[in-house]
C-alpha cells in the first residue's frame, strides 16, 4: 500500500494552510486522505488472497 498525502497531525502541523488548500485543489476527490482510509485499504489487501504482487495507491487521484 503506497498512500498519497494523508491528513495526519504531523503532516498538517508541518504545512501552512494555503499549501493544504493548494493540494486539495490538485486532488480529484478534493481533499487529503485520512489514516482511516489507508487502514481500510490495508485491510482490503490483507483480506483478499487475490491481491498479490501489486501496489495499491490510495491517493484520491493525485500523482506526485
Amino acid at each position: 500500500v503506497s498512500p498519497g498525502v494523508i491528513a495526519t497531525e504531523m503532516v498538517l502541523a508541518g504545512m501552512r494552510p494555503e499549501i493544504v488548500e493548494k493540494l486539495n485543489k490538485r486532488i480529484p476527490i478534493g481533499r487529503l486522505g485520512t489514516p482511516e482510509e489507508i487502514a481500510l485499504a490495508c485491510k482490503f489487501v490483507v483480506e483478499n488472497d487475490m491481491m498479490t504482487a501489486t501496489v495499491l495507491e490510495p491517493s484520491g487521484g493525485l500523482s506526485l
